[in-house]
């Protein structure tokens, strides 16, 4: 049986998981971002801040399937 918790505690403060989701996956496209500017592979993209919302959407997903899943 998989414990699949409805919300995440933090310290008394119940957040929804998609929020955390949310919030994880800003960090990591921002993460990401700063390395396809640093190795210059944004400069291939015809619109960079819309990959950048693709990737946020992207990681979002993934999380909620692998991380907290809701």
């Amino acid at each position: 049986m998989s414990f699949i918790p409805g919300e995440v505690d933090l310290t008394g403060v119940y957040f929804v998981p998609l929020l955390v989701n949310g919030t994880l996956a800003v960090i990591m496209t921002l993460l990401t971002v700063i390395l396809m500017d640093r190795f210059r592979l944004s400069r291939f993209f015809l619109f960079p801040q819309l990959t950048m919302l693709a990737m946020a959407a992207i990681y979002t997903v993934l999380l909620s399937f692998w991380v907290f899943p809701a």
